[in-house]
């Protein structure tokens, strides 16, 4: 990780032990909570669709199977909501691989369509699956988390648990975008073909960032669970992939801290427009419908990323605007 990726994640740090310290308002404090799981499975989006090159609608199913198992484990076999996050991994993974291996066979809107069917399926389980996930009434006393004998049951304790989380896994992932598995993802991303030619194992290496980014989501979907203390199928629909796509995307799926920035941005909003406007709270898919077309449109590359290239060329333009001035006033 370069200098200015290290000073970033110490700001980012120092910004998440702030923020709960002036936010005063409990439900605000929760609402952060929440945003900073949504922020989780964004980087692994990123990960996969920003630097690999491929596409994901079906990242809600990993969120859903992190979220069940934890409460289902914990529920009825008594095991501790931190040992559900290991066994809720392995079985992401297991998912992952099972899904990732023959589907990232598949390119551009086929892959899409496999990942939304995986997603689809996977919701379809647990709300009909009545007894054993209870379907729409959802899993009830969920135990909170408890790591090194401490247990999360204050609201500002699971944000920071959250967000700290997100810090460290914003960390190793730039770490790894700065590796040569990084390179080797941004080479399959520009050409998949001469990435292969120049003997990067692009299948491998697909199904490894695959899997990374539904672990991402098991893990914030176990944090949920035991956060929330309840579990029902509303939070991990067909919607919740699409908005999941939108938070990546609106910021600039190729770069973490735009897609990062982008997600809270958004985020933000929609928790303000959902307080001030029942319509847009009723048909918010509407909504993340309509953004994702207008970013895909006129901002390809991310509306954070497209505004700071056109900054950097305006900078630019002034600068050689000022050196000609310079030099025409040499010259006279």
């Amino acid at each position: 990780m370069d200098r200015n990726n290290k000073i970033g994640v110490l700001v980012l740090a120092v910004i998440v032990f702030i923020v709960p310290l002036v936010i005063k308002n409990q439900y605000d404090i929760y609402l952060y909570t929440l945003i900073g799981l949504h922020c989780m499975i964004v980087i692994g989006l990123s990960l996969f669709m920003g630097y690999a090159g491929q596409i994901s609608l079906g990242q809600a199913g990993f969120y859903a199977i992190g979220a069940y198992m934890t409460g289902l484990f914990s529920t009825r076999c008594g095991i501790s909501p931190f040992f559900t996050i290991f066994i809720a991994i392995i079985i992401t993974v297991a998912a992952a691989l099972l899904i990732g291996i023959p589907s990232l066979r598949l390119r551009g809107h086929y892959l899409a369509m496999a990942t939304l069917g995986f997603g689809a399926v996977v919701y379809v389980i647990f709300d009909n699956a009545i007894g054993v996930t209870r379907g729409v009434p959802g899993i009830t006393d969920v135990p909170p988390l408890r790591i090194l004998g401490y247990t999360f049951r204050e609201q500002i304790s699971k944000f920071y648990l959250s967000w700290g989380t997100l810090v460290l896994l914003m960390a190793f992932s730039l770490n790894i975008m700065k590796s040569r598995v990084g390179r080797a993802c941004r080479a399959i991303h520009g050409n998949e073909t001469a990435a292969s030619v120049m003997g990067v194992n692009t299948s491998k290496l697909k199904i490894q960032i695959f899997v990374l980014s539904a672990l991402y989501a098991s893990l914030a979907g176990s944090y949920y669970a035991s956060f929330e203390n309840y579990v029902s199928p509303a939070p991990f629909s067909l919607e919740v992939s699409i908005h999941l796509v939108v938070l990546v995307a609106i910021g600039g799926m190729t770069n973490l801290w735009a897609a990062l920035s982008g997600a809270v941005f958004l985020s933000l909003l929609f928790v303000y427009m959902e307080e001030q406007w029942l319509f847009f709270k009723e048909n918010r898919i509407l909504f993340d419908g309509a953004i994702l077309i207008l970013i895909m449109m006129f901002f390809p590359r991310g509306l954070f990323i497209t505004l700071a290239e056109r900054l950097r060329k305006l900078r630019l333009l002034k600068r050689v605007f000022k050196h000609r001035a310079v030099e025409g006033e040499t010259a006279q």
